[in-house]
């Protein structure tokens, strides 16, 4: 079975240091590429990729990423922006996204219970260049629209996650941002942004078993000869039948079945289902 991992898209080292730090993560020379750095943690379960500012950058940066990814995987854009009022350092998850250039939105999902979020929820506008003009009531940045428009290709909208950490405001001067100041902020948000990525994980165990062939599934398709839309039923039914507790072992069920072709699996699956008793009762 496989494991849940989270991709991080961050556009700056000094924004990367401290989560690669805490996560344990190493440069992977075999994920890095295409003008990315890739960092990886032994456990295989967190990897990072620092894209470069921009969003053009940041959706490159997912798209080479997305190549050794599954659906099951989760994606997080971590990293600074400004705000027109809140307090520098505070940590704020997006809840609508908007590229300033075109108008379009995006919505990341939240599906865990509101007590387990653990950011206040802001929009996010991105820009194309760095600018002192805050909008009102939203956050501003340069990587979330690219981000999220391209890591919809690799997972569910509830599995892609922005995150941002307030580096400046009305109140400060956006040209006192050093690489030293940046680096700060992001390691004192981390240990809460990394508590909260649990509920992240929780999603991922559960498209891993949505996504998962069920037990049995490959032999069978071994064995009978199916049609591409067939293997999807196959695995349909006999992900049923295991929930249903219709057998132990579909290999061992078909030893008692006349079946020849893979239609004949299928019909046989589809009367086992329809009939009430179980493995349980039956035994």
């Amino acid at each position: 079975m496989s494991s849940p991992l989270t991709n991080w898209v961050i556009a700056l080292k000094p924004e990367a240091q401290p989560l690669i730090e805490q996560l344990n993560l190493k440069q992977a020379p075999g994920l890095s590429g295409g003008g990315f750095p890739v960092f990886q943690n032994p456990e295989n379960t967190d990897r990072l990729i620092i894209s470069g500012v921009g969003k053009i950058n940041a959706a490159a940066a997912v798209s080479w990423l997305g190549q050794f990814s599954e659906k099951w995987q989760a994606w997080i854009n971590y990293g600074i922006a400004g705000h027109q009022s809140a307090g520098v350092g505070s940590v704020f998850r997006a809840g609508r996204i908007t590229d300033q250039a075109t108008g379009r939105s995006w919505y990341p999902t939240a599906v865990w219970p509101k007590k387990e979020d653990r950011f206040e929820v802001a929009e996010i506008m991105t820009v194309d260049r760095p600018t002192a003009v805050y909008p009102e009531n939203a956050m501003i940045e340069m990587e979330a629209s690219g981000f999220v428009s391209t890591a919809l290709r690799f997972a569910s909208s509830e599995l892609i996650q922005v995150i941002k950490v307030v580096s400046d405001n009305e109140s400060t001067n956006l040209t006192d941002l050093t690489p030293k100041s940046v680096r700060a902020l992001s390691a004192e948000a981390i240990p809460a942004v990394i508590e909260w990525k649990t509920c992240l994980e929780s999603i991922s165990k559960e498209e891993i078993a949505r996504l998962s062939n069920p037990e049995g599934w490959e032999s069978t398709v071994e064995q009978f000869r199916f049609t591409e839309t067939e293997k999807h039923i196959l695995k349909r039914l006999i992900s049923r039948a295991h929930t249903m507790e219709k057998f132990h072992s579909v290999e061992d069920w078909l030893k008692t079945q006349h079946v020849q072709t893979g239609k004949g699996v299928i019909k046989s699956l589809e009367s086992l289902l329809s009939n009430t008793k179980s493995a349980e009762d039956r035994s």
